[in-house]
């Protein structure tokens, strides 16, 4: 039998590439005998990062990706490490999907998972079809399962529990003095974390303040990641309580120099809101370093005894467990051997025997027919022209914004809707011609469209046309007759 795996996540997803690549990684050596394992892509900025871990991505058109693999690789079954919502374009192949957590359920007042109709899209994915057709969904924990059954209703026994595990060890063997390369005076707590709100970087500036000020100890801390807007917040507090020079950002950092940023650290903290589990805390247990983590349901769980539960509550919690593990080196030891421990409870192959339990599963059912032959779609829709270039040109488009960036989008249609899954917390408008879309879209609580005139009246820094092939038509129309200037009109060919 054969299996495709369909590789989404750019590296500036962080955790979510670092679990693609992982997984990645361990089934492209599967050498079970009756199922084979082939690695895909749309996104050609894809190939060199997994080039680089020695592993061989075949490139699949944007438009026919599934009949690509049907007919040149005779793929049985395809398999989606994110909850991917290609899986809802899918005709004719059966497939395995990934969630990886329903934190805008579980904390939906973070603007991250409420604002620019992202919770009316989550909750609309995972009501639909996407779960219920799967053949498996692969959830990380019990309480993840526990959530997709309650919530959605998914039959529990199409449910498989198959925890995450830490990050490739490629560059282990690699040192770097960091303290030295970053001029970091003290010691420091390390946190990777993209800065969105619900990663809570403020806690831990509150805690190091109240360490310094209540007991006179210097820590420093280092983050690292993406900046999705919260960036300066979190500096601006830092300024505030008086420790701007113990913060330091590294933006984000290269794979090769996670393991040294760990290892020289005094303590992985991490409190985010969202879990049940994240890759983190298994890296630091990786790396023989403690833990702070969060005593919320599910999160608690992923660590148990091995690391210092912080009540996020009390800024002032997280004090106490970091002058215990500067004071006493025997419980960090303890904690330390708990974490490996926990890593040996779970490794790469009980991982690769859970999903091969999956793919066999599958495989009995699969005998049950002959080969499958590509057969076109019912009244098949022809995608926009360009539209492989177009997609990517949004990705890159999204990247140079600057993150207090306040962009007009012009097309609320299927472009106009990857727009704001990469990036609606930087959306202030929606505005489209069609009237039928503008009404459909309230009512189906997807947010406010306005008419096109409206964009006079609003303030924004861009416009953005997602409306393909009318781009010019469209600048015409947005200078000409709104008086809106031409350089702050872009289009996806930019």
């Amino acid at each position: 039998m054969k299996v495709a795996i369909l590789l989404t996540m750019e590296p500036a997803a962080g955790g979510g590439f670092q679990y693609e690549l992982k997984i990645a990684a361990l089934l492209a050596q599967a050498t079970a005998a009756q199922w084979q394992v082939q690695l895909f892509c749309l996104n050609p900025a894809l190939l060199e990062p997994y080039a680089r871990h020695g592993l061989k991505l075949h490139l699949l058109p944007t438009d026919g990706f599934e009949r690509e693999l049907v007919q040149s690789f005779q793929t049985d079954l395809l398999y989606f490490l994110s909850p991917s919502p290609l899986c809802l374009q899918l005709q004719q192949l059966p497939y395995v999907l990934t969630v990886w957590d329903l934190c805008h359920r579980d904390y939906p007042e973070f603007p991250e998972v409420r604002t620019d109709g992202e919770f009316a899209r989550r909750e609309q994915f995972y009501a639909g079809p996407a779960l219920s057709q799967a053949v498996a969904v692969i959830v990380d924990s019990d309480h993840s399962a526990a959530q997709l059954h309650r919530r959605y209703g998914l039959d529990r026994a199409r449910i498989r529990v198959l925890p995450f595990l830490p990050r490739l060890d490629t560059f282990d063997s690699e040192t770097v003095d960091i303290r030295k390369q970053f001029g970091i005076k003290a010691d420091y707590v390390f946190y990777p974390a993209q800065f969105w709100a619900h990663k809570n970087h403020v806690y831990i500036i509150a805690a190091l303040a109240l360490l310094k000020d209540a007991h006179g100890v210097r820590l420093d801390a280092v983050f690292c990641g993406k900046d999705y807007g919260n960036l300066s917040h979190v500096l601006q507090l830092a300024q505030q309580l008086g420790i701007a020079e113990q913060i330091h950002y590294l933006g984000f950092a290269d794979d090769a120099l996670i393991p040294s940023l760990y290892r020289q650290s005094r303590a992985l903290v991490m409190p985010t809101y969202f879990g049940p589990t994240n890759i983190p805390p298994l890296e630091a247990f990786h790396y023989g370093v403690p833990v702070c983590y969060p005593d919320l349901p599910g999160l608690r769980d992923q660590v148990v005894e091995a690391a210092y539960l912080m009540d996020l509550a009390r800024p002032d919690s997280l004090v106490q467990h970091l002058l215990s593990i500067l004071q006493d080196p025997a419980t960090v030891q303890q904690k330390i051997a708990e974490g490996k421990a926990r890593l040996a409870g779970w490794t790469d192959a009980d991982f690769a025997a859970g999903i091969g339990a999956a793919f066999d599963d599958f495989a009995a059912k699969r005998r049950c027919w002959g080969s499958t032959h590509w057969t076109a779609p019912i009244a098949p829709v022809p995608p926009p022209p360009d539209f492989a270039a177009k997609f990517y040109a949004v990705s890159r488009l999204v990247r140079s914004w600057p993150a207090d960036c306040r962009v007009a989008l012009y097309g609320a249609g299927t472009v106009g809707d990857i727009v704001l899954a990469l990036a609606g917390a930087q959306i202030c408008a929606v505005v489209d011609q069609s009237s039928d879309r503008r009404q459909r879209r309230a009512e189906d609580a997807a947010g406010t469209v306005y008419a096109p005139e409206l964009l006079s009246a609003l303030e924004f820094d861009l416009v953005l046309i997602s409306v393909l092939g009318r781009e010019a038509q469209i600048s015409a129309y947005l200078s000409d007759k709104l008086g809106i200037a031409p350089e702050k009109i872009q289009t996806l060919s930019c």
